[in-house]
């Protein structure tokens, strides 16, 4: 073979190599916009018909059997709720929890010990013939400091459903408190089992037996034995626990405060509080939408035994609505932060709640001059959505007096009172206009980034591409070194 068809085979070779590579990039990076809570209660309920109770867990601890404990391993596993998102639930929408368990016991066992005086010999027990594993216990449910339970076998639902009545997840029975370092913690759901696996054996003993006379004198040993049931048992004891999103937003105008502001310093700042985590904040003029910031998008994360769960992808910049490319871009803006600290905020609270997510929208827009109704609305992770609406007078920033201020007041209003409505960021390619993080704590919205679909696709293909060129560049013969070769 020539060694240029050589060469050509290799690098055929490696480029499959790289487009297989690049595929697999592509395959572990599928984020999606929405949480998809019905696909993946689509994929449980599939994992749930091929569960096996026979296989053994990594994280299961095998023991060696004997006739008191012919059972080697046994768990008892709480899986994934659903709905719920990177591992919180919703108190409006009780959640159902997926569960498996599985054991393994000996079908035979045997032992034999020396016996004592009067009679030396050997004592041998057996066990034979098991009859089915049977898991009984019970589910334990509880919701900050109300609880349930319900009784719990290998033919209870998958999932099982929730027997805490359904006053446990009003608002009024949940609480945000306060953790280290002013972290937040939200009312936790607990998920317990505690329950046992029993399987039936049939357990021989043989064993030699003394003799006596009628006057209690020892005579000597005859073999005996005897046959009974024995239930073996191995207790089963797990736990899950969830936080609680819960309650409703608390809305703030903070500036302006008296609701008017000028038409050349437009200036709208905001700030929500809530105990629900944001998929986005949207704010919509006149009833029209006007801008939107993403938080995250969505990723499915597998569990044990196919079972898979959502998981937040969170963004480092918010997707932002663009302006008129004649306007000028550094003034018109909307940022939106967040941040996840305990806050008590008693002075302005009536009802003395406590909030463990910070939003703070800062909108500076040229709003038409007059009245305009503002709009906020805030949607989470189980696509619940709460909305704010306000008033807001713009009043032209004029200080032309006399007969010339009709005119200007006109001219002004005719060129402000109908503002091109924005549109949403997406220069292509999974580019979007957006704001950079500024620090650990605050996530804003401005600058241009990749969506975290497209960053890790583009860096593991150029990864895989310069990996294989160097690869087919150490394996390919030089054509300097062939030429002297056949000459």
């Amino acid at each position: 073979m020539a060694p240029e068809s050589g060469s050509a085979l290799r690098f055929c070779f490696f480029s499959v190599i790289c487009i297989f590579l690049f595929l697999c990039q592509i395959s572990s990076a599928e984020l999606s916009d929405s949480p998809q809570h019905n696909a993946v209660l689509a994929r449980n309920l599939q994992a749930v018909a091929s569960l096996s109770h026979e296989a053994k867990p990594s994280w299961v601890v095998e023991e060696q059997p004997s006739v008191n404990q012919p059972i080697t391993w046994a768990y008892f596993y709480i899986g994934p709720a659903s709905p719920s998102s990177s591992g919180r639930v919703s108190n409006l929408h009780p959640p159902q929890v997926f569960w498996n368990w599985g054991e393994h016991h000996e079908a035979h066992v045997e032992e034999s010990v020396q016996s004592g005086p009067p009679c030396d010999g050997v004592i041998t027990t057996t066990l034979n013939n098991p009859g089915e594993p049977v898991l009984s216990g019970t589910l334990i449910w509880s919701a900050a400091d109300k609880s349930a339970t319900a009784p719990h076998s290998a033919s209870s639902p998958n999932p099982a459903l929730s027997p805490l009545a359904p006053t446990a997840w009003l608002d009024a029975n949940l609480h945000t408190t306060e953790g280290a370092n002013r972290t937040s913690i939200l009312p936790p759901l607990t998920v317990s089992f505690d329950g046992y696996v029993n399987v039936e054996y049939v357990r021989s003993r043989y064993f030699p037996r003394p003799v006596y006379d009628a006057k209690g004198n020892f005579v000597g040993c005859v073999p005996d034995s005897s046959i009974e049931i024995f239930t073996a048992s191995r207790r089963l004891v797990s736990s899950r626990v969830w936080p609680i999103e819960h309650g409703e937003p608390l809305f703030m105008r903070l500036a302006p405060a008296d609701g008017e502001q000028l038409s050349l310093h437009p200036n709208a700042r905001l700030l929500t509080l809530a105990n629900r985590n944001a998929r986005q904040l949207s704010i919509s003029l006149n009833s029209t939408s006007l801008a939107s910031s993403r938080f995250t998008r969505y990723e499915i994360k597998s569990e044990e035994f196919g079972f898979v769960s959502v998981r937040r992808a969170e963004i480092e910049a918010a997707s932002e609505w663009n302006v008129p490319a004649s306007s000028d871009t550094s003034s018109y803006l909307l940022e939106a932060n967040s941040t996840f600290l305990y806050l008590l905020p008693t002075a302005l609270d009536a009802q003395n709640r406590s909030f463990a997510w910070q939003f703070s929208q800062f909108l500076r827009y040229p709003l038409p001059l007059g009245i305009s109704q503002l709009g906020l609305a805030l949607e989470d992770d189980f696509g619940n959505k709460w909305n704010y609406t306000w008033a807001m007078r713009t009043r032209a920033g004029s200080g032309i007096g006399g007969p010339d201020a009709k005119a200007a007041s006109l001219n002004l209003l005719d060129s402000r009172v109908t503002p091109q409505m924005p549109s949403f960021v997406d220069l292509g390619g999974g580019v979007f206009r957006a704001r950079l993080l500024p620090s650990d704590k605050w996530r804003e919205a401005q600058a241009i980034f990749f969506t975290p679909s497209s960053l890790p696709l583009i860096i593991g293909g150029l990864i895989a591409i310069a990996v294989c060129f160097h690869i087919f560049m150490t394996l390919a013969p030089p054509q300097e070194k062939t030429r002297r070769k056949t000459g």
